[in-house]
């Protein structure tokens, strides 16, 4: 499964932190809505979403690249630094987790994650309507 989504901490309502989870069966959308943070992946209370949303996000996994599962760093630029976001995404391959805080602000993003945080930014966007 694939976890993803983007956090605001400067922000108030249900829009501020949206994490979604992806499986081969479906699209689930977290309820706590909890900052993630940088020493553990995230744990939510994921409800299932419906079947359209589901359509618009699988595949998704197959964007991720190489270089950010390579990636040992776990914070990616300065996410969510200046109030402008940043972005969650957790790899889970045979029950070992990986995950990643990504800057939102692709000033501060390599050049080969910036294709694949925009694409991030419009699944979300999606998703969240």
């Amino acid at each position: 499964s694939i976890t993803f989504g983007q956090f605001f901490g400067f922000c108030q309502g249900e829009q501020c932190i949206e994490i979604y989870k992806l499986t081969s069966s479906g699209l689930y959308e977290d309820i706590t809505d909890k900052y993630p943070g940088r020493d553990e992946p995230y744990s939510g209370d994921f409800r299932k979403m419906p079947e359209e949303k589901f359509q618009l996000a699988k595949g998704f996994e197959a964007k991720i690249p190489g270089e950010l599962l390579s990636q040992k760093e776990r914070v990616i630029g300065m996410p969510d630094a200046g109030d402008w976001g940043g972005y969650y995404v957790e790899v889970s391959i045979n029950g070992e987790r990986q995950f990643w805080l990504i800057d939102k602000n692709q000033y501060y993003l390599p050049e080969s994650l910036k294709p694949f945080a925009s694409e991030l930014g419009t699944l979300i966007g999606q998703l969240s309507n």
